[in-house]
Order: C-alpha cells, then sequence, then structure tokens
C-alpha cells in the first residue's frame, strides 16, 4: 500500500524528530529517543538557549525557552517545527 501525503509528513516529522534528539543530545550530553524528556536531564538555561540556537540554524525558524518547556520532546519540537514553517511563522 502507498503511502498518502499524511504518511510523507508523518515521515518526514519522524525523521526531524531524529536530527533534533541528535542535537539536543550533543548538547545535554545524552543518549535521547525522539521521545525522551528533555526536561528530565536536568536541563539548564544556557542548554536550552543552545539547543534554540542550534535549531534555528537548522530549521531557520525562531523558538523562545517557553517553547522548549511546552514541548520537551525531540518529537514534539519537530511538530511545532513543522506548524511554524508551514504557517509562514518561521522567524
Amino acid at each position: 500500500m502507498a503511502a498518502g501525503p499524511g504518511g510523507d509528513r508523518f515521515r518526514e516529522t519522524d525523521q526531524m524528530a531524529c536530527r533534533i534528539s541528535e542535537i539536543c543530545g550533543v548538547i545535554i550530553i545524552a543518549d535521547l529517543s525522539p521521545d525522551g524528556d528533555l526536561l528530565s536531564h536536568g536541563l539548564t538555561s544556557i542548554q536550552i538557549v543552545r539547543i534554540i540556537g542550534a535549531l534555528f540554524r537548522e530549521y531557520r525558524v525562531s523558538l523562545d525557552p517557553v517553547d522548549v518547556y511546552d514541548h520537551p520532546t525531540a518529537r514534539e519540537l519537530a511538530v511545532l517545527i513543522r506548524e511554524r514553517t508551514e504557517q509562514g511563522t518561521d522567524v
């Protein structure tokens, strides 16, 4: 069975979530899964700023520290980033 447009979007978001977990894992020095809770690793404000900067460089989307607290997994951040870029509210 061929994947429809929704399947492609899911696959792209899943790939993005994996990439975001890699980026965050390097910054907080942890092996993260896309569904791993960033906050459970004792995230510091400096690490949040570094994550926001890295995600801006990678995806050209502006995030606030509150976004990381409200979307504490790589998968949730991927969905947020995708929504913002699709709505044109990326920068």
